[in-house]
């Protein structure tokens, strides 16, 4: 079940004539809300600290047939990735 803040968020969206675009989940848990995006139009990229989570995210999108891109990260460490690759870091 898709939880209630995605459901506002798609509708808001959708009433404002707003395009699909891109749409980072993050801590996924079992993937409902971004295969439910993916299912939209949305091209979702999700990451989770957790396996089974992950694993549970990719078995839910195969089994709707939508993509999203999906992999393990820890919040702190995906911020300090993003901020390395962005040049934010001084070096």
């Amino acid at each position: 079940m898709m939880n209630q803040i995605a459901k506002n968020i798609y509708r808001y969206r959708k009433e404002k004539g707003l395009t699909q675009e891109k749409l980072l989940d993050i801590g996924c848990g079992e993937g409902r809300n971004a295969v439910f995006f993916a299912r939209n139009g949305y091209d979702v990229t999700a990451f989770d600290i957790s396996d089974a989570g992950i694993e549970k995210t990719k078995r839910l999108a195969d089994h709707v047939g939508v993509e999203v891109n999906v992999f393990k990260a820890d919040l702190l460490d995906f911020r300090y990735t993003i901020y390395k690759r962005n040049n934010f870091i001084n070096r």
